[in-house]
């Protein structure tokens, strides 16, 4: 079986590149507004793009000094590097490779315990729809070979978000073979993490974009961020952003092609944790909520969920709206009931 992919920047496994080097040098910080450098009260919005986290990735930054700017992109890669050590999939070291190895962390980071509650909350709001604990599945798929259904229902019996133990500075799991996965959400973790840097930095009108979108105060009053949702073979849909995050999951981003003939089997990268299948109802979704890393989730468990229940679930996880699009190529809107309300 190989693995295809039309969109490579879409869920894929966490791998950060040092994509931060030479931030000095002026190809990799870029002005995208005409103004006077030097003058003091100037707005000018810089673009710094690269390879973070296995995808393309883009900070703006709306700020006069560009030499400043450069400093605070600085600190944002270093606390990139801090973050893989913790959720990269391809350092030994990390604490989720670790985690996976043993069956058991202690003195597990803030931040890992953080992404795991976060995970676990939506994994309750969605009934399992979102669940950590696929990774096991996952594997199965892009092993190939014929993949029998008792197989997928042997490996279902270690998927559980509640067999995940969490107690402050150890977390365990509670069934043997079991693995988590946090594809679905540690790249909207980290992106919400350095969006909270660079208002702790002062930098408050910034768009930060690494695998999800987390904008934060509008470049200039009444002008919010401008964000692009790509679709293969479709116009891309432009959703403005302040103080708000957005993230999509595509059943198109990466799938498991098999290369036999016997096994005619292609399957998207998106797994139903309740079913073993990996064929979601949607093609594409979107999220728009107030933390990436709840975009990030959300946009994941939707995909396995009737629209029918997508305003309560947005309204329970305090999401803004979702956009969808099923497999004929008809979009549609879905707003929270709570924001339908006002």
């Amino acid at each position: 079986m190989t693995l295809t992919s039309k969109t490579v920047t879409r869920r894929r496994m966490i791998a950060i590149s040092a994509g931060f080097a030479g931030l000095g040098g002026a190809a990799a910080l870029n002005q995208l507004r005409p103004g006077s450098q030097g003058m003091r009260g100037q707005i000018v919005i810089h673009e710094w793009r690269g390879i973070a986290l296995g995808a393309e990735t883009s900070i703006k930054l709306a700020h006069e000094d560009r030499n400043e700017v450069v400093a605070v992109l600085s600190r944002c890669r270093t606390e990139i590097d801090r973050l893989e050590g913790i959720f990269s999939l391809y350092r030994p070291d990390s604490e989720i490779v670790r985690l996976n190895a043993d069956g058991e962390l202690k003195g597990a980071s803030i931040d890992f315990e953080r992404c795991l509650e976060e995970a676990r909350r939506v994994s309750i709001m969605t009934d399992g729809a979102f669940d950590i604990t696929v990774a096991p599945l996952w594997d199965l798929y892009a092993q190939g070979g014929t993949i029998a259904e008792r197989r997928v229902d042997e490996i279902r019996s270690t998927i559980d978000y509640r067999s995940v133990h969490l107690d402050p500075g150890r977390i365990a799991f509670e069934r043997d073979r079991m693995a988590i996965t946090l594809n679905g959400i540690a790249q909207g973790y980290i992106t919400d993490r350095i969006a909270e840097l660079l208002r702790e930095y002062g930098y408050s009108r910034s768009l930060v974009s690494l695998g999800e979108f987390c904008a934060l105060e509008a470049p200039e009053p009444g002008s919010p961020w401008k964000v692009g949702i790509d679709e293969p073979e479709m116009q891309s849909q432009e959703i403005a952003l302040e103080n708000a995050a957005l993230a999509t999951s595509s059943a198109e981003g990466l799938v498991f092609k098999s290369s036999s003939q016997v096994d005619a089997l292609r399957a998207s990268h998106l797994i139903d944790p309740r079913t073993g299948k990996a064929s979601p109802l949607w093609e594409q979704v979107s999220v728009v909520a107030p933390s990436a890393a709840r975009a990030d989730a959300l946009s994941t468990g939707l995909s396995f969920i009737d629209k029918t229940r997508w305003a309560d679930i947005l309204s329970r996880a305090g999401a803004h709206f979702a956009l969808g699009r099923a497999a004929d190529g008809k979009r549609f809107r879905i707003v929270s009931e709570t924001r339908l309300q006002h």
